[in-house]
């Protein structure tokens, strides 16, 4: 499934440089169950899709109502076919970049997809840690894949900046061959 024929362009996608113009803000969600008292939602603030399951726009539609400026890109199965939604993105609204704020599992799943061109990623001189007590664990960087030790990801080191106590990182990730 697929953006339906109407899908518009999302303003400031296309390389203006409008300050008066938001960004296409896409969201993924396989299950649908979204925030709806967030006002990015309530208001009309820039265009939104979300990317989910059959399953999970109809639970979004459930929650969301039928709001003008969220559209919805459909998957078939359990998890958002991410090849896909890149590809819409790129031809229905004309996305040339990317900005992924995703968590460790969505951030897995691109990786694997090999959807991921550069990583920015940000150290903190705090240390957080993972106790066995805690109800919930704290996740790590990637969950839910295991990439084999003979073909992992391999990141080249492009900058690294430093502003007091904290570490700027940016990387690009190199194409394995299998």
């Amino acid at each position: 499934m697929s953006f339906p024929p109407t899908a518009r362009p999302s303003p400031n996608c296309d390389g203006s440089n409008s300050a008066t113009q938001r960004p296409l803000l896409v969201i993924l969600s396989a299950s649908g169950e979204l925030p709806v008292q967030a006002r990015i939602f309530q208001e009309e603030l820039q265009p939104i899709v979300v990317a989910t399951t059959s399953a999970g726009a109809e639970q979004a539609r459930k929650r969301l109502g039928f709001a003008k400026h969220i559209e919805y890109h459909i998957s078939s199965g359990e998890r958002v076919d991410l090849k896909h939604l890149v590809s819409d993105l790129f031809s229905h609204y004309h996305v040339r970049t990317l900005l992924s704020e995703a968590g460790p599992t969505s951030y897995a799943a691109l990786l694997e997809a090999n959807l991921i061109e550069e990583e920015f990623l940000t150290r903190s001189p705090i240390m957080v840690g993972n106790s066995a007590a805690l109800a919930s664990p704290r996740p790590s960087l990637i969950e839910g894949i295991a990439f084999r030790p003979e073909h992992p990801p391999e990141l080249e080191l492009l900058s690294l900046r430093r502003v007091g106590n904290f570490l700027f990182q940016r990387s690009r990730y190199r194409r394995n061959s299998e």
